[in-house]
C-alpha cells in the first residue's frame, strides 16, 4: 500500500473494492424496500435519491480499485467512463467481455441491453449529479 504524500492516505485496492461491494449490499437492501414503502413515503421519495447515488459511488470505487491494481496511484476522477478509460487495455477487455451489450438494432433507438462502455457513459456522472440533486431545481409540471 502507498501513502499520498499530500493526504496521508493509505490507498488500498482490495479496500476499495470492498467498499464498493458492500455498498452494493446496502443498495440491494434499500432497494427491496422499496417494493413495501408507499410512494408517499419520505423514506421512499429518500431512496430515490440515495440508490442511484450509492451505485455511482460503488461504481466508481471498484474502477478505482480495478485501477490500483495495474498502477501505484489512485485516479482523481468521479467520471465513470474517464475512469474505465483509464485502465489497461486488458482490464477494459475484461469488462467488456464480462458485460458485453446486445448491438442497437438501429442507431437512433437505445440499446436493449447495454454494454459497459455504454451504460458507464449514460452514467458517467451518477454519483456527482445525483448526490446533489436537492440543489437542482425543481421541475414543476404545467
Amino acid at each position: 500500500m502507498k501513502r499520498d504524500k499530500y493526504h496521508g492516505e493509505i490507498r488500498s485496492p482490495h479496500g476499495a473494492m470492498e467498499n464498493a461491494k458492500a455498498l452494493l449490499l446496502v443498495v440491494n437492501h434499500l432497494d427491496a424496500d422499496t417494493d413495501t414503502e408507499p410512494v408517499e413515503s419520505p423514506l421512499f421519495r429518500g431512496l430515490i435519491i440515495v440508490v442511484p447515488t450509492l451505485l455511482g459511488l460503488a461504481t466508481e470505487l471498484a474502477l478505482k480499485a480495478l485501477y490500483m491494481r495495474d498502477e501505484d496511484t489512485s485516479p482523481k476522477s468521479h467520471d465513470l467512463l474517464e475512469l474505465f478509460d483509464w485502465l489497461s487495455a486488458g482490464t477494459r477487455r475484461r469488462l467488456e467481455q464480462k458485460m458485453s451489450g446486445v448491438p442497437r438494432v438501429h442507431s437512433d433507438l437505445p440499446s436493449i441491453y447495454p454494454g459497459i462502455r455504454e451504460a458507464l457513459e449514460a452514467n458517467r456522472t451518477l454519483f456527482v449529479e445525483w448526490r446533489y440533486l436537492h440543489e437542482r431545481p425543481m421541475l414543476v409540471a404545467a
